[in-house]
């Protein structure tokens, strides 16, 4: 509710504010973004981000109400406020996240984004499958490589430096990089991403939570755990592990530390842990 969102945003700026570099973000479909939302948003400057899945057809077909209507309408309602709000300078540029979608146009869902939505900040995301995903076929993973290639190809056609794709900036800047030495390639940072669940609970990032168990109870609580307590976890030191060192499987090629393994959590495997290529590998070399 707005005025238990607006007490939780007053209370994380009055304890953290004059401790650190204090951000609030937040994710959403737009759906119930009205002039209310968009007054707590601007107030508390809130870095907004937009779940898009595609154009009006693609998005309907995944995201619909409780009545299976699809919902790109009111998802674009939502977008229009927002983006009226930072133009008129009162909060930062939303921006848009979407999921790769296998079998759809990746240069047909950029254009619509650029072209209809006036989006100029954007990513694309990678289904988050693992080895153990039915769905993660051999077909599956080279429709998502085709998406992005798409998606690549048309940024570049368009030589507009301020329209910012992040998949394809973290890219580029290590590849940067290694022609300019003054730029440090930074390619496996540490973990520093940590859910805080409604009950204080600690643990990894949402998205490795469906992984394993060891990542979903953790058995650590704000109340009672300090950030030094979590990084002796198992948990962490796991993630720490495969944050810091790639697989053997990688070893020999020459896109190691551009793609940097890709996502951890695409290495995943029930088996072997993160001891294994990403299951997008031959996507992502191309």
């Amino acid at each position: 509710k707005k005025a238990y969102f607006e007490r939780v945003c007053n209370t994380l700026i009055n304890e953290l504010g004059d401790r650190c570099e204090l951000r609030l973000t937040v994710q959403t479909n737009g759906v119930l973004i009205d002039r209310e939302w968009v007054e707590l948003l601007a107030k508390f400057s809130f870095s907004v981000g937009m779940s898009f899945d595609g154009d009006a057809e693609a998005h309907n077909r995944t995201r619909i109400n409780r009545k299976g209507r699809g919902t790109y309408a009111e998802s674009e309602r939502g977008w229009r406020m927002l983006l009226d709000a930072a133009h008129a300078g009162r909060m930062p540029v939303p921006g848009v996240l979407c999921v790769v979608a296998p079998g759809q146009s990746g240069r047909q869902m950029f254009r619509h984004f650029i072209d209809n939505l006036n989006v100029r900040n954007i990513d694309f995301l990678l289904p988050d499958v693992t080895h153990n995903s039915l769905s993660a076929t051999r077909k599956f993973v080279e429709q998502c490589g085709d998406y992005l290639i798409e998606v690549c190809e048309e940024w570049f056609s368009r030589a507009d430096p301020g329209l910012r794709v992040r998949f394809i900036r973290d890219i580029t800047k290590p590849l940067l990089a290694r022609l300019d030495e003054s730029i440090p390639a930074v390619l496996h940072p540490e973990v520093r991403l940590f859910t805080v669940s409604s009950n204080g609970d600690l643990g990894p990032d949402d998205s490795y939570r469906p992984l394993a168990m060891r990542f979903r109870d953790t058995g650590y609580n704000i109340a009672r755990h300090r950030y030094a307590d979590l990084q002796t976890s198992e948990f962490y030191q796991e993630m720490m592990q495969a944050t810091t060192a790639l697989p053997d499987a990688c070893d020999g090629c020459v896109w190691r530390g551009i793609c940097r393994g890709g996502e951890k959590k695409h290495r995943f495997s029930i088996r072997n842990g993160f001891e294994n290529r990403s299951v997008y590998c031959s996507a992502l070399y191309r």
